[in-house]
């Protein structure tokens, strides 16, 4: 017995079918390369088992959430802690652990800071899985057990790249005297939104585009002119949302910025003399 022959909307309904489950397949796939590509844990390198010299602290925390986990932190107080002018938190990049930042740190510290390293779940020696709410929430419960003699007034957040994102993110619950924004993006919707995929698909939005208007803080945004993975209009949107906003430019891409490094430390330090 032959079948009926397919009418039109039968054949409109199926294609429809067809479509929507091509669109949802598309916007799985995308969600989930992001969160790969935020989040290239395997380029960051293994970790060694720390050396910590004079003046470093090794921090950790359990978060509530994740009692399995344990977070790393190394906190570094100058010799004269007790007369320390200011204390750096830094959120490094991406691709990036606590372990390659000790030339910043060693720039900060001759200039009379203490520096705050916090790593990333997933991380180095920092187990578990890298989200926003986790990566936020860790953060905020090693600057709240700092301590007494770190003044939390004078904290100052500098991230790199997705580490800028952070910052601002943790600034709109731990308000710092400053921010610093290195390569930073306005948002990973900039990048879906293109791709056609909804918001609430992406579970780490790291929306720096609305933390900075909620954060009256002074804020540097430091940015690579020739960086094609976080091109500066990022930073030229930013600088363009938060009313205590300078935005620098300088030779360089995104993983070779900055080219110019007087002229990087140079911008940072005139930063620091705005902060009262």
């Amino acid at each position: 017995m032959t079948r009926p022959p397919m009418t039109w909307k039968r054949r409109l309904l199926r294609l429809l079918a067809i479509l929507a489950a091509a669109y949802a397949f598309w916007c799985t796939l995308v969600a989930w390369r992001l969160h790969a590509a935020m989040f290239p844990r395997d380029f960051a390198g293994r970790p060694e088992a720390p050396v910590l010299h004079a003046g470093w602290t090794r921090l950790t925390h359990t978060p509530a959430d994740d009692p399995r986990a344990s977070v790393e932190a190394w906190l570094h107080q100058p010799a004269d802690a007790a007369h320390a002018s200011r204390c750096v938190v830094f959120f490094h990049g991406n691709a990036e652990l606590i372990d390659h930042q000790l030339d910043l740190a060693d720039e900060y510290a001759q200039r009379g800071c203490a520096v705050l390293l916090i790593e990333y779940r997933g991380y180095g020696r920092t187990t578990g899985s890298p989200t926003q709410a986790a990566i936020v929430a860790d953060a905020i419960a090693i600057i709240d057990a700092l301590p007494n003699a770190i003044d939390r007034a004078g904290l100052i957040y500098h991230g790199r790249s997705i580490g800028g994102a952070v910052a601002a993110q943790v600034a709109t619950e731990r308000r710092p005297a400053a921010l610093i924004l290195e390569s930073t993006l306005t948002s990973t919707l900039a990048f879906t939104r293109r791709m056609g995929v909804p918001d609430f698909l992406i579970a780490s939005p790291w929306r720096t585009d609305r933390a900075l208007p909620a954060i009256d803080v002074p804020v540097l945004l430091l940015h690579g002119r020739h960086d094609t993975i976080i091109p500066p209009d990022h930073s030229r949107t930013l600088a363009a949302l938060a009313p205590r906003t300078t935005l620098v430019e300088l030779d360089g891409g995104h993983n070779d910025f900055p080219h110019d490094r007087v002229a990087y430390w140079d911008a940072i330090d005139a930063h620091l003399r705005t902060i009262p």
